[in-house]
């Protein structure tokens, strides 16, 4: 068994009745989850001389029931398929065996799990049959394991299918037949399978652990971790609970005499919540204050936030914040800065200030909040806390950013009702990394937008956000691929200040956009108060066109399509890119300087192998000796050669199941990140313009990387098994531009949030993704009130988002400019030349300064303004620009004559209507077609503009 380490004073006898009551569950194992050990001491019986094969049908003669039994579990011509019958999905395949023999464990290794209905069953005579185990849903895995619960002696043994998915997503809707790779058989069951049930124990002076299931004879067993590290530790102990919780444990069953006989078992653990006898709460030692709840008939229920809260009981009445509201803070602790938060939120939420001051938990008055440290024996670890609701809110947690997430707790009930359920909360999430990405080098987004990411992602507890810094056009698509000349040519950018420079005397940094070092690094140092932790990105040695075009000697010049690639064997170039990260890490002005986590990039490469590992390893070494955590996109199943990077500090983005196998890079002891493109990627404009909120709540789960071509899941309770990201990529620049805004951006980031969230916190809630979508509402509206709008870079004073409508009552004097001579047609989407600009004031040549320009409204924006003309300088039509770009309707204003205009705004389109008549609308939301999203600047109004001529009537309606 697992030593008690506990330090919890609780009654023996109480510890004792919640292990007797304790549901102990063992679950069923899916073989591909586990570290599959060899079979080989135990014969598939299947291949036995004699055997024959039979099936109702085949697809084609080729693909026969003798293929599934021909030891081959990976060509796709060695495999049994049935007919292909749109009309009877019920087929079987047979296999007869020369005698009678005891069967116990079948492997099934299916082509496509599309089999949402089938059985395994035995018969002695091939007449009479038994249903030795059934299934009513696909199979979770490709490779499937069934263990039987009692061996059973069969002579036939038969697969038999019922019923076939309809499911577009794999094609199933194309392909209605059944495909199997091998159907093995065998006598015994893995040691794993025979492994006894783990069980609760408890300790002389009332602390529970985990009891170690017995092995089976010669092997051993070594406990792995649980998914709820907050409920079991790594040592076993099992922490006071307040509420029943499911935990997924794991175990390595390894053979004494054979090493390569080992695999990974999960089982479910049922830990009832620990009560002492007065029925409260841990007292502050041990991780919370006591409360004198009293067993109640009918409890409050659970507050609703997102994500769910993992522990919850209720307990009657209210609590209700005090007008004048206190925060204490506990005295000698560093959390002014998470209360100062609090209080502001609060503040924006209430229109109510709020006191913070130092102090404690005897200091609270009725509707006080107390913010303060948890002892560590309360198993709250990086990010739980404890929460009491009496008349008085106490929150205490091992960090100050557990105390932020039991604030934002507060806030999102708060931010929807008067007061708050009296009761505690034990809240805790099931994974380390929860986070978002965006590509910041192919579109420039502003460190305002990043901020307003940033806080957003902190209202629903999501701790990670990466920021990739360097990018270029894709090559591919780019249309500059006639020549590596004209390839050189392609947009890129690299978005951080930096002081070296190429070839061309040129800085590396972009010119068109970019963040100083110190306001990088000053948000990376505010986002920890938040609780965020921003990640971010240099990526090499491919997607590094702004280096190579500083450098082009250094480019991989073997086409057009490989110039954005680091020539890995020019020791000069590796060298250079190294600078860059000591520039990045090292001294007092490093934009990286408090960044614990960086990425370094190592996607789609296509040069040598052997040198790319060789080269991903001296680059982590580089920054793992700056005390940092390396992170990377996984690359190394698809780039061959002999070295194997340390896993040690080095986290690896899933992003691809071809380019890294996610079961190959567990096993190899690397700690992974879910980032898979096919479901958590956002390309605005393009293929991927937003992510499917309804197939990733009912479908998805961080542990699960899925494709056309893989299906695995790496168990939930590895240490190794990290979280996810989903990441959005701004892949249409350049020639492929269409018009997406931050505002855009912004939309599509936050569209996903709430159920990627509750997904990585926790388990979702069971009402279903109607009810939760209903409920994300509420929270998401709750969540504007802390910023005034969607994003905060907009706001009542400066810009109205989509959707609105604003009614323009405008007359233009004969003193405005004619637009007779010289000018040019004017498409929607037209570019305003860029400007050079200072890193971190990137600029945009104003286009109010040319002649003849009217303006009836602008706002400044983090690079260029906002503006909507009543007469555009280059045409002479209505029309607006924003961030780069121009957009005009097929309409001018005649002079001395009062019209009336409106402007409706959505999401993609604006639409203008002159006196009650359509004019046009501008842009759409098709993929791969021009966007015209236009937040209305009301930062400066008509006269204000100092570029308006004319009189004007203004009025708006938010929609």
């Amino acid at each position: 068994m697992v030593e008690n380490m506990g330090h919890t004073k609780r009654k023996y006898a109480a510890c004792l009745l919640a292990g007797i009551f304790a549901v102990i569950l063992f679950a069923v194992v899916i073989g591909a989850v586990l570290l599959r050990g060899t079979l080989k001491n135990r014969a598939n019986l299947a291949l036995r001389k004699g055997v024959i094969a039979t099936s109702d049908s085949t697809e084609n003669e080729s693909l026969s029931a003798y293929m599934a039994i021909d030891g081959d579990d990976s060509t796709l011509s060695s495999r049994w398929s049935s007919e292909n019958n749109w009309e009877d999905a019920s087929h079987y395949i047979q296999l007869e065996f020369p005698e009678e023999i005891s069967v116990s464990f079948v492997v099934l290794k299916w082509e496509r799990r599309n089999a949402v209905s089938y059985a395994l069953e035995g018969s002695l005579d091939g007449e009479s049959w038994t249903v030795l185990q059934s299934f009513d849903t696909a199979p979770e895995m490709k490779h499937q394991e069934i263990a039987l619960e009692e061996a059973a002696r069969v002579r036939f043994l038969r697969l038999s299918t019922y019923a076939v998915s309809m499911n577009e997503g794999d094609y199933s809707n194309l392909y209605q037949n059944i495909s199997l790779y091998e159907f093995e058989v065998y006598a015994d069951k893995p040691a794993a399978y025979r492994l006894e049930t783990a069980r609760i124990g408890c300790g002389e002076a009332g602390g529970r652990y985990l009891v170690m299931p017995e092995a089976p004879e010669d092997y051993e067993v070594t406990y792995l971790g649980a998914d709820y590290e907050q409920i079991i530790g790594e040592d076993g102990v099992i922490y006071p609970t307040i509420q029943e919780k499911e935990v997924t444990v794991g175990f390595r069953v390894s053979s004494v005499e054979d090493a390569s006989d080992t695999r990974e078992i999960a089982q479910k653990v049922t830990v009832p919540s620990y009560l002492d006898e007065d029925d409260k709460a841990p007292d502050k030692a041990e991780g919370g204050p006591e409360s004198g709840l009293e067993n109640l008939s009918a409890p409050n229920a659970c507050p609703e936030v997102i994500p769910a809260l993992a522990e919850w009981k209720g307990g009657s009445g209210r609590f209700v914040p005090a007008k004048d509201l206190c925060v204490i803070v506990e005295k000698g602790s560093a959390l002014e800065a998470v209360a100062a938060l609090f209080a502001d939120g609060y503040e924006a939420v209430t229109q109510r200030p709020v006191e913070v001051k130092s102090g404690s938990v005897e200091d609270m008055a009725a509707g006080d909040i107390y913010l303060g440290y948890a002892d560590a024996a309360a198993g709250l670890g990086e990010e739980g806390y404890f929460c009491d609701i009496s008349d008085k809110c106490v929150i205490l947690a091992e960090t100050d950013t557990g105390v932020r997430w039991g604030t934002v707790t507060l806030l999102q009930i708060l931010s929807r009702n008067n007061g708050i359920p009296q009761g505690q909360i034990r809240d805790y999430p099931r994974y380390e990394v929860r986070g978002f990405g965006i590509d910041v080098a192919r579109k420039p987004v502003s460190l305002d937008t990043l901020y307003a990411m940033m806080e957003t992602m902190s209202f629903y507890k999501m701790n990670d956000l990466t920021i990739h810094l360097n990018d270029n056009e894709i090559l591919s698509t780019s249309g500059l691929t006639d020549s590596v000349e004209q390839a050189m040519t392609a947009d890129s950018a690299f978005r951080l200040e930096s002081d070296l420079t190429g070839e061309d005397g040129k800085k590396l940094t972009s010119s068109e956009y970019a963040y100083t070092k110190e306001e990088f690094a000053r948000f990376i140092e505010t986002a920890k108060t938040y609780g965020v932790t921003v990640v971010p990105e240099i990526d090499t040695p491919a997607h590094s066109l702004s280096i190579t075009q500083r450098f082009p000697s250094y480019a991989l010049k073997t086409g057009p399509e490989a110039v954005d690639q680091i020539d890995l064997s020019n020791r000069e170039a590796v060298e250079f890119v190294k600078s860059i990260w000591q520039e990045a890490l090292s001294g007092e002005d490093a934009a990286f300087r408090d960044a614990g986590i960086v990425n370094i990039g190592m996607d789609e490469y296509y040069g040598d192998g052997e040198q790319y590992r060789k080269y991903l390893q001296e680059i982590a070494e580089l920054v793992q000796s700056e005390g940092r955590t390396v992170r990377l996109w996984g690359s190394l199943s698809n780039m061959a050669g002999t070295t194997m990077p340390d896993p040690e500090n080095l986290q690896m983005n899933i992003w691809s199941t071809v380019w890294a196998d996610p079961r190959e890079m567990y096993e190899a002891g690397y700690s992974l990140i879910n980032m898979q493109n096919n479901h958590l990627y956002v390309i605005p404009g393009g293929g991927y313009d937003h992510l499917d909120t309804k197939d990733l709540y009912d479908n998805w789960e961080p542990n699960k990387f899925y494709d056309y071509n893989l299906l695995e899941k790496i168990p939930v309770y590895s240490p190794q098994m990290l979280g996810a990201v989903y990441m959005l990529w701004n892949d249409m620049c350049g020639r492929l531009d269409v018009g997406i805004s931050e505002y855009d951006l912004y939309d599509r980031f936050a569209e996903p949030l709430p159920v990627l969230s509750a997904g990585l916190w926790g388990e979702r809630a069971a009402s279903g993704y109607e009810a939760f979508m209903d409920q994300a509402e509420q929270i998401g509206q709750a969540s504007e009130k802390l910023r005034g709008g969607k994003n905060r870079i907009y706001d009542e004073e400066t810009g109205l988002e989509p959707y609105y409508e604003v009614d323009i009552r405008v007359k233009l004097s004969d003193e405005a400019g004619q637009y007779t001579e010289n000018r040019q047609a004017g498409n929607a989407g037209q570019a305003v030349e860029r400007t050079e600009g200072d890193p971190g004031t990137g600029s945009v040549a104003a286009a109010e300064e040319a002649d003849g320009v009217q303006i009836i409204a602008e706002s400044t924006s983090a690079y260029g303004t906002w503006a909507f003309y009543a007469v555009e300088p280059e045409t002479g039509r209505v029309g607006f620009a924003r961030e780069g770009r121009t957009y005009t309707w097929e309409y001018e204003l005649p002079r001395e004559e009062w019209v009336e205009l409106k402007v409706v705004g959505e999401t993609g389109r604006t639409t203008l209507y002159v006196n009650g008549s359509f004019v046009g609308t501008l842009g759409n939301e098709k993929a791969f077609e021009e966007y015209a999203t236009f937040v209305f600047p009301t930062e400066r109004i008509g006269e204000e503009t100092g570029q308006f001529t004319g009189e004007i009537t203004f009025k708006t309606v938010k929609r």
